[in-house]
C-alpha cells in the first residue's frame, strides 16, 4: 500500500511539473498556448490589436459629435481635391465634375455646420475622422506632384471613385444608424444619396477616360467625322 501510494505522489508532482513548463517560457514569464501548437509565443490578443490595424472600423463612430466629424472631414477632403483639380484638369467633364464637388461639397459643410450649432452638437475628431483625413492628404499631395494633363485626369477621377465608395460605406454601414439626432440623420440620408450621384458621375467619366470617349476625345471624333464629310463632298463633285 505505502508502494503504491508513493508511486501515485510521483506521478502528480510529474505532472504539476510538466504542466509548470510547459506555460512558462525561458524566462519563466506565463504565456498563452496555441490550439494548434505553432506559434504559441504570438499572444492572440496582442500586437495586431495594438494600432487597430486588424479590426474594422465599424463601430468605432458611437456619437452625433463623431458623426460630425467624419461628415464635415469627407467634404472638406473633396473640396481640397477638386480645388486643385480645377487648376489642372484638361477635360471638360473633369472640370465640371471638380467644380461640382466644390459646389455640393462646401454647401453640405455649410448646411451641417449650421445643423450643429441649432442642436448643440459639437464635432468630435475619432478615428475615422482622422483616417479620412489621412487619406484625402495623400490625395491632395498626388494631385499637386502631377502634371495637368490625361494622366492628371485619371488620376483625379479614380481617386474619386475611391473616396466616394468608402464615404457611402460609412454613411450607409455606420454614420446613418448609429446618428441619434433626427435632424442630423436627415442630413445624413440627403447626403448619402448625394454621394451615390457624384460616385456614379465619377464612375461614368473614368470609363469614358479609359475607353477614349472623354468629351475632348469626342470632340476629336466629330473633328474627323466632318473632314470625313467634307472629303466625301469633294469625291461627289468631282
Amino acid at each position: 500500500m505505502n508502494t503504491l501510494r508513493t508511486r501515485s505522489t510521483l506521478a502528480i508532482a510529474l505532472g504539476t511539473i510538466a504542466l509548470s513548463t510547459a506555460c512558462s517560457d525561458d524566462n519563466g514569464n506565463d504565456v498563452v498556448a496555441s490550439n494548434d501548437g505553432g506559434g504559441g509565443g504570438s499572444d492572440q490578443d496582442g500586437g495586431s490589436n495594438q494600432d487597430g490595424g486588424s479590426q474594422s472600423d465599424a463601430g468605432q463612430v458611437q456619437s452625433d459629435g463623431q458623426i460630425a466629424a467624419v461628415v464635415s472631414t469627407a467634404n472638406t477632403g473633396e473640396v481640397a481635391q477638386a480645388q486643385i483639380a480645377l487648376t489642372k484638369a484638361q477635360d471638360p467633364q473633369v472640370r465640371d465634375f471638380a467644380q461640382q464637388m466644390v459646389n455640393e461639397h462646401g454647401a453640405a459643410n455649410q448646411r451641417l455646420t449650421q445643423l450643429l450649432a441649432a442642436a448643440g452638437i459639437t464635432p468630435e475628431p475619432n478615428q475615422v475622422s482622422t483616417s479620412l483625413k489621412a487619406d484625402s492628404d495623400r490625395i491632395v499631395q498626388r494631385l499637386n506632384a502631377a502634371s495637368a494633363g490625361q494622366a492628371f485626369d485619371s488620376t483625379y477621377i479614380d481617386s474619386q471613385v475611391q473616396v466616394h465608395q468608402k464615404v457611402l460605406d460609412l454613411l450607409e454601414q455606420e454614420l446613418i444608424p448609429a446618428a441619434q439626432n433626427g435632424t442630423l440623420r436627415d442630413e445624413l440620408q440627403a447626403t448619402s444619396d448625394t454621394v451615390s450621384h457624384h460616385l456614379d458621375e465619377a464612375q461614368g467619366i473614368s470609363d469614358d477616360l479609359e475607353s477614349g470617349n472623354g468629351a475632348d476625345g469626342g470632340a476629336s471624333d466629330a473633328g474627323q467625322e466632318d473632314a470625313g464629310a467634307s472629303d466625301g463632298g469633294g469625291d461627289a463633285g468631282s
